[in-house]
């Protein structure tokens, strides 16, 4: 499954980061999953010739006790992907994206593919520097505009993870640095070859760990407000 997420903004009150989502679901080549087993209600929209269900629930996306309920949209890509989202364009644009894939292409047009193709867990972001709205509720407040994409992934053993940095010059490593320098026992970025600076975040099971945990999701947009 693979997870996507732009604009992120602050919930109202306490809770986490609010953004546009889209849930991808690869289906195995001889899946037998149909959603319209699922559903009862007619669809209110189509995505790349598919049919768009709609419903709301209360996922508290927008802060803690708001009773605004959130919006999902969910379609099948023939037999070979689910979508959900919380933005009705979104979905539609992923939908269209799939359908026009090639599945024999070496891999997605992603900076640092080669060191998280055939990883069991990562995460990539791409930096968008136009148009934020929120630095803070985005985990930009050490992101300077020479910065191109964070690239996160899990080591096979599980006991650490690797956090790349790909940028023209250090200046965001140094930031993140210096706001880590004392706390969580962060091991500082340091440069792994042009434009890439690197560190390896132990994960052994303590407080700290989890504390680094909530720290990475936060430079990919992820934060939560406390």
């Amino acid at each position: 499954m693979f997870v996507g997420a732009k604009d992120f903004r602050a919930p109202a009150r306490l809770g986490a980061v609010r953004s546009q989502r889209c849930y991808v679901v690869a289906l195995e080549s001889q899946s037998r999953f149909d959603i319209r087993r699922y559903v009862s209600a007619a669809p209110v929209a189509t995505a790349a010739g598919a049919p768009v269900w709609h419903w709301v629930a209360n996922l508290q996306e927008f802060g803690e006790a708001d009773p605004q309920a959130s919006s999902l949209y969910a379609s099948q890509i023939d037999r070979s992907h689910v979508l959900l989202s919380n933005d009705l364009g979104v979905l539609q644009r992923i939908a269209k994206g799939l359908i026009g894939a090639d599945p024999s292409s070496a891999g997605p047009d992603i900076q640092d593919w080669a060191a998280i193709a055939g990883r069991e867990a990562w995460a990539y972001r791409r930096y968008r520097h136009a148009g934020v709205v929120d630095r803070n509720a985005a985990g930009l407040s050490n992101v300077t505009a020479t910065a191109d994409a964070l690239v996160f992934y899990l080591n096979s053993d599980r006991k650490s993870g690797v956090l790349r940095l790909l940028a023209s010059d250090a200046s965001t490593a140094q930031r993140l640095n210096r706001s880590m320098e004392t706390s969580l026992e962060w091991p500082p970025l340091q440069p792994a070859g042009p434009g890439v600076w690197e560190t390896v975040v132990p994960f052994t099971g303590d407080d700290a760990s989890g504390q680094r945990v909530f720290v990475i999701f936060g430079l990919l947009g992820f934060a939560t407000f406390l």
